[in-house]
């Protein structure tokens, strides 16, 4: 699976975890994207937005930048 050869690029430390916002998506147990925002003074960083391949155009971004 492509997300397993993106896993360091996509991986989060404990200091990811507690200064950023991470949300996943998934169907099934799997993962589908994962999405990373740090909000500071009332504005917002997109820093990761990730979808795997195959679920590409199917509204999985979308809802993750939502």
């Amino acid at each position: 699976m492509f997300l397993d050869e993106c896993r360091e690029e996509l991986s989060f430390g404990q200091h990811d975890l507690e200064e950023t916002h991470v949300a996943v998506a998934e169907q099934n147990g799997a993962i589908l994207g994962v999405v990373q925002v740090k909000v500071s003074s009332g504005e917002a960083d997109l820093l990761k937005l990730f979808v795997e391949p195959h679920a590409l155009r199917k509204g999985t971004g979308r809802v993750l930048f939502a």
